[in-house]
């Protein structure tokens, strides 16, 4: 007999990792969702509605009060903020899962900085930082450190995060940038480099790298809002090796078991290592579908496993398949004619003018995902300009 899997949200933008939900024949899927669900209650054997689904024992009292425990085999979520309520509700139930004190180490930015810190580890690099309470904070005065990073610990998606330039602008900003769920704020140094992120998972304390992404980000404003991913991202052997050690000590420094992951850090010009943050589930941005065109890896396949006890068979190495690339649109959409059917994967262009101001990655009007043969055609196909 199937057991259920329950999804604690699934989030915007995931339509492949629901597409991959249905398509497993070895569970039966169970929505857990607020009343805004977004109309996916129809795609679900069962959808059970949650007020407030951020709080872990409301979520466990209206699951026991539908479902037998005994029928449930799994819980994973897609959404960044709910990593800590699926882990509570998954050892509730004794079921896999990453821990609830990991997955507040993975979610809070605050405790993932000192945590890494306090490790003191071998090869990772970490900007300077320090949690800032709110605009009232007496540290606020001894910070010197320009240009820096502002970020609310309590959030996602670049929301509220902001690259300030002098003292003034840092008072200008913790004013005016809503302190979520009243956790604060982390300050850190701006590390000049290029933007990455490493995609995986761990079991049973194995970690497993599968792929880089290069990211994309406006440098038009200070909002730091990616416009862009490509993947896989192919360095020589000696920097592979040092990334996929800094990875293993990022995540063994965090206690990470039991997940997939998606892990963002800097390279230096001279080839260092610095760690931004970390998320226990699958890189959002359309980055695993990406990787599924690419390398044939599904990471909401794998996220699955692990929650329901398989252990993940993927082989060993990949014969790649093709280049993969993301770009966002801020503002009109531009005419798409010059590329190829062959070329493209999916886009959204339904919004040909933005009237907002585009202060984070939720306010992006479009999308055009594309594959190819080679990373350079695929930078041609999504940032030439049309001839």
């Amino acid at each position: 007999m199937k057991k259920k899997l329950l999804i604690i949200s699934i989030g915007k933008h995931r339509e492949f990792g629901v597409k991959t939900i249905l398509n497993r024949n070895d569970i039966i899927p169970i929505l857990i969702e607020s009343y805004n669900n977004r109309g996916l209650s129809p795609f679900f054997e069962k959808t059970i509605f949650v007020r407030d689904i951020k709080n872990d024992n409301e979520v466990f009292e209206q699951i026991i009060s539908y479902l037998d425990k005994d029928e449930i085999i799994g819980v994973i979520t897609y959404v960044e903020h709910l990593v800590p309520v699926v882990a509570r509700i998954a050892e509730k139930f004794r079921l896999p899962t990453l821990g609830y004190a990991n997955a507040i180490n993975a979610r809070n930015k605050w405790f993932m900085r000192q945590r890494i810190r306090n490790e003191r580890l071998n090869f990772v690099n970490q900007p300077r930082f320090k949690y800032l309470s709110g605009p009232t904070d007496p540290q606020l005065k001894n910070i010197d450190i320009f240009p820096s990073v502002i970020k609310p610990l309590d959030m996602a998606a670049s929301i509220g995060v902001k690259k300030i330039s002098s003292k003034t602008e840092l008072f200008f900003v913790i004013n005016n940038t809503p302190n979520y769920n009243n956790k604060g704020y982390l300050f850190e140094e701006y590390i000049v480099g290029e933007e990455y992120s490493a995609e995986g998972y761990v079991q049973k304390e194995q970690i497993n790298l599968l792929c880089l992404t290069k990211k994309k980000v406006d440098k038009t404003n200070s909002n730091f809002i990616e416009v862009g991913h490509e993947l896989p991202v192919e360095f020589n052997s000696e920097i592979d090796t040092y990334i996929y050690s800094c990875v293993c000590e990022v995540i063994s420094a965090l206690q990470l078991n039991n997940c997939v992951f998606h892990l963002e850090f800097k390279l230096t010009e001279d080839s260092k290592f610095y760690f931004i943050e970390i998320g226990a589930r699958p890189a959002g941005g359309f980055i695993c579908d990406l990787i599924y065109h690419s390398l044939n890896y599904n990471l909401y396949d794998i996220l699955i496993d692990i929650s329901i006890g398989k252990t993940v068979n993927i082989p060993s190495k990949v014969q790649k398949i093709r280049f993969s690339g993301v770009r966002f649109f801020l503002d009109e959409i531009p005419k798409l004619n010059w590329i190829s059917n062959n070329n493209i994967l999916n886009l959204n262009a339904s919004i040909s003018k933005n009237t907002k101001i585009i202060n984070s990655n939720i306010d992006r009007t479009g999308y055009v995902q594309v594959s190819a043969n080679t990373i350079e055609e695929v930078r041609r196909i999504l940032w030439e300009k049309e001839k």
